[in-house]
Protein backbone atom coordinates (compact mmCIF):
# COMPACT_ATOMS: atom_id res chain seq x y z
CA UNK A 1 0.00 0.00 0.00
CA UNK A 2 1.60 3.63 -0.69
CA UNK A 3 0.43 6.48 0.69
CA UNK A 4 0.81 10.19 -0.16
CA UNK A 5 3.41 12.21 1.36
CA UNK A 6 2.17 16.21 2.08
CA UNK A 7 5.35 18.47 1.82
CA UNK A 8 5.61 19.44 5.81
CA UNK A 9 5.37 23.42 4.84
CA UNK A 10 2.63 24.85 6.95
CA UNK A 11 1.54 27.53 4.11
CA UNK A 12 1.23 24.66 2.00
CA UNK A 13 -0.96 22.78 4.19
CA UNK A 14 -3.28 26.10 4.85
CA UNK A 15 -3.93 26.88 1.45
CA UNK A 16 -4.82 23.56 0.43
CA UNK A 17 -7.22 23.49 2.99
CA UNK A 18 -8.48 26.98 1.72
CA UNK A 19 -8.86 26.03 -2.02
CA UNK A 20 -10.44 22.51 -1.09
CA UNK A 21 -12.77 24.56 1.73
CA UNK A 22 -13.56 27.14 -1.72
CA UNK A 23 -13.97 24.51 -4.10
CA UNK A 24 -16.66 22.75 -1.95
CA UNK A 25 -18.27 25.58 -0.96
CA UNK A 26 -18.73 26.78 -4.66
CA UNK A 27 -19.74 23.24 -5.58
CA UNK A 28 -22.57 23.08 -2.71
CA UNK A 29 -23.65 26.52 -3.51
CA UNK A 30 -24.10 26.13 -7.08
CA UNK A 31 -25.70 22.92 -6.19
CA UNK A 32 -28.54 24.70 -4.10
CA UNK A 33 -28.93 27.38 -7.24
CA UNK A 34 -29.50 24.66 -9.07
CA UNK A 35 -32.01 22.88 -6.67
CA UNK A 36 -33.90 26.50 -6.27
CA UNK A 37 -34.51 27.31 -9.94
CA UNK A 38 -36.26 24.82 -11.23
CA UNK A 39 -39.31 25.51 -11.84
CA UNK A 40 -41.31 22.13 -10.18
CA UNK A 41 -43.93 23.69 -7.84
CA UNK A 42 -46.75 21.23 -6.58
CA UNK A 43 -50.21 22.65 -8.25
CA UNK A 44 -52.35 24.89 -5.90
CA UNK A 45 -55.78 23.30 -5.48
CA UNK A 46 -58.41 25.34 -4.29
CA UNK A 47 -61.73 23.84 -3.07
CA UNK A 48 -63.28 24.77 0.51
CA UNK A 49 -62.72 27.17 3.00
CA UNK A 50 -61.51 25.19 6.18
CA UNK A 51 -62.57 27.09 9.80
CA UNK A 52 -60.72 26.01 12.34
CA UNK A 53 -61.39 26.91 16.03
CA UNK A 54 -58.98 27.64 18.37
CA UNK A 55 -60.38 29.60 21.08
CA UNK A 56 -61.57 27.04 23.90
CA UNK A 57 -62.86 28.28 26.98
CA UNK A 58 -61.42 27.28 29.77
CA UNK A 59 -63.81 25.06 31.96
CA UNK A 60 -64.83 26.15 35.83
CA UNK A 61 -62.96 24.19 38.43
CA UNK A 62 -63.62 25.04 41.76
CA UNK A 63 -60.49 26.83 43.92
CA UNK A 64 -58.18 24.53 46.20
CA UNK A 65 -56.80 26.25 49.25
CA UNK A 66 -53.08 24.89 50.33
CA UNK A 67 -53.31 25.09 54.42
CA UNK A 68 -49.90 26.15 55.39
CA UNK A 69 -48.22 24.68 58.66
CA UNK A 70 -46.41 27.39 60.65
CA UNK A 71 -43.03 26.91 61.26
CA UNK A 72 -41.59 26.12 64.62
CA UNK A 73 -40.36 29.19 66.27
CA UNK A 74 -37.04 27.32 68.11
CA UNK A 75 -35.87 26.95 64.29
CA UNK A 76 -36.54 30.51 63.51
CA UNK A 77 -33.77 30.95 66.58
CA UNK A 78 -31.01 28.54 65.03
CA UNK A 79 -31.42 29.64 61.71
CA UNK A 80 -31.04 33.87 62.59
CA UNK A 81 -27.52 32.37 65.03
CA UNK A 82 -26.25 30.27 62.42
CA UNK A 83 -22.67 31.33 61.17
CA UNK A 84 -22.15 31.34 57.54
Amino acid sequence: MHTLEFPKNPMFKASTAVIGGVAITFIAFAFMQYLISGEQRAPIKLGDDITVEIFQAPEDKQTTHIKRIPHHPHLKCRLKHRHV
